[in-house]
């Protein structure tokens, strides 16, 4: 092995040249890690892709269950908040027609037609919130109480 500043023969365990006194084993380990982590670094790599690829290619695919449909009985407002849903509901029980088209005009409630498709999204406290899946109203959450909503069919899609 020679010094990389003065040409001179020096050997593997020196840590200094003896002819110029350069440092020598930072610089020799320098030079000798980055090879070999570097060809760690790619053969772990190569593995992990290799894996990956037979897990990818043995593992089934299972198949993903699709939620639940059901289909509007009734035509219905699109309560987009709970607290809508429950004066809307209060509404209907009074049978105060009056109120209920006063809310449906004042939060500019949309009106979901009998027929439409909805897909339960998740339940709380007695309501459920789903979204429409067909018709106008295409994508928009609305909240119904979990008696309407389990009383519409279950749609055949």
């Amino acid at each position: 092995m020679l010094c990389p500043k003065c040409d001179a023969a020096i050997r593997g365990d020196d840590e200094f040249c003896r002819n110029c006194g350069l440092r020598l084993h930072s610089r020799i380990e320098r030079q000798k890690r980055p090879a070999t982590a570097k060809g760690i670094g790619c053969i772990l790599l190569c593995v992990i892709i290799a894996g990956f690829i037979v897990w990818s290619i043995v593992t089934p695919t299972a198949p993903v269950a699709s939620p639940e449909q059901r289909i509007a009985r009734t035509e219905f407002a699109c309560a987009e908040s709970q607290g809508q849903l429950v004066d809307l509901n209060n509404a209907a029980v009074r049978g105060d027609d009056d109120a209920v088209q006063g809310l449906v005009d004042r939060n500019h409630l949309a009106l979901i037609k009998q027929g439409t498709n909805v897909e339960k999204r998740f339940t709380f406290d007695g309501m459920t919130s789903v979204s429409v899946v067909s018709g106008y109203y295409t994508g928009k959450t609305c909240w119904l109480t979990d008696k309407e909503y389990e009383a519409w069919p279950i749609s055949s899609k």
